[in-house]
Parts: structure tokens; sequence; C-alpha cells
């Protein structure tokens, strides 16, 4: 998606410093201004259309959506700092997020934690 993102970012500057035809420098500099307001919108919706299109057809990148309110999408970071000072970051992720409901039952619900990639180490 980054070529995407380079060719569009282009021909929109192309687009809008050629419809705007700036003249003097003034000019140019507001040309480009709006060049990459366009760019940064345009940008915006594909990265949304790439995850989203990731994630329904494909099954991937859903970690990206753990901070939204979609009760089946949440992940988050497990860190260990061992004893020599190596960092391991555990990314986990949960298919079927508690409900409120389950809360009142009295009893604890049940999770169904899985690991979204392999851990990763950082050594220091």
């Amino acid at each position: 998606h980054a070529l995407v993102h380079a060719a569009l970012v282009t021909l929109i500057t192309c687009l809008v410093v050629r419809a705007m035809a700036p003249t003097d420098l003034i000019g140019t500099i507001l040309a480009l201004a709006a060049a990459a307001i366009a760019s940064a919108f345009a940008s915006a919706t594909v990265i949304g259309l790439y995850l989203w299109f990731c994630l329904s057809v494909f099954g991937i990148h859903w970690g990206h959506f753990s901070s939204l309110a979609i009760q089946g999408y949440k992940s988050f970071l497990r860190l260990h700092i061992d004893g020599e000072g190596v960092l391991t970051v555990h990314p986990i992720g949960l298919t079927k997020v508690p409900s409120d409901r389950g809360r009142r039952s009295g009893r604890p619900p049940d999770l169904d934690p899985h690991l979204i990639e392999p851990p990763i180490r950082i050594a220091p």
C-alpha cells in the first residue's frame, strides 16, 4: 500500500498545482499547501480502505481496530523484562470480548486469548 500512497500523493500534488497554476512564490506556497491538505485526506481514505479490505477479505491487521468500540476486535501488549534486561513483547488478542451481562452473573468471564504474532525479543 506504500506504492499506492506515493502514487496518490504525487498525482494529487501534480493535479492541484496544475489546476491552481501559480505564477509567483505566494501562489506556489498556497498550491503546495492545498496539495498537502488534499493528499492528507486522500491518504487517510486509502489507509482506511486498505485496513477494511485486509480485515474483511484476508482477516489480517485486525489488531489495528482494537482501539475502536468494536466488541470482537481487542488486543493488547504484554511486556516482560527478564533479569538480564531483555524485553519480550507478547502481542495478545481476544476474538470474543465478554459483555456486561456476563459480569453481573458473578462468575469470571471465559476468555480465549491468543498470540497475534510470535513474541518479539529486544535485547539491551
